[in-house]
């Protein structure tokens, strides 16, 4: 079964204002190197067209590693993004559930984004300690931590039935 993982409107919000001022920054370059190119500047026009290019990268990079859906299939729950879906066999989960806010609370950006393309990277919290997320939507997020203890917060559209699918055959695995 498939869940989508839509946006809530802060993810909206900062995915829209980041990517205007990046492409900006990026057409400015262009720009830029235009004119040295004229004036035949050509190690200032290389260095404009460097810049455009890594703008292009880093507005590109957290759109490669964000959600675009969740899967239960073959007793496992997968992510799929652009770039390395997340596996986790349901005999590895310890925990599921969803977050409450204190789970989250003041927590720190160790690495990733904070909200351009999602939540998504590395994150640390006093509650949870150190763990990964890979959320679009914080009112749907979901908590799972394996039997290592490491925790993974990801979100989906209709999070309540994906529980209840995953708790029908979690008794059920060995572990």
């Amino acid at each position: 079964m498939n869940f989508q993982c839509s946006w809530d409107s802060t993810v909206i919000s900062i995915t829209a204002i980041t990517s205007v001022v990046v492409l900006s920054v990026a057409i400015m370059f262009l720009v830029k190197m235009v004119h040295y190119k004229r004036n035949e500047e050509k190690l200032y026009a290389g260095g404009c067209l460097l810049g455009a290019v890594l703008s292009i990268i880093a507005l590109s990079f957290p759109a490669l590693y964000t959600p675009l859906s969740v899967s239960v299939k073959d007793k496992t729950i997968q992510i799929h993004r652009i770039v390395g879906n997340i596996v986790i066999p349901f005999n590895e989960i310890a925990e599921i559930r969803r977050t409450d806010a204190s789970d989250t609370k003041n927590s720190t950006r160790k690495f990733g984004s904070g909200g351009d393309f999602g939540y998504l990277g590395k994150f640390s919290s006093s509650q949870l300690g150190n763990y990964q997320m890979y959320a679009t939507d914080a009112s749907k997020r979901i908590l799972v931590k394996n039997n290592k203890g490491e925790c993974l917060i990801f979100s989906c559209d209709r999070p309540e039935e994906l529980l209840k699918m995953v708790n029908s055959v979690i008794p059920t695995i060995p572990r």
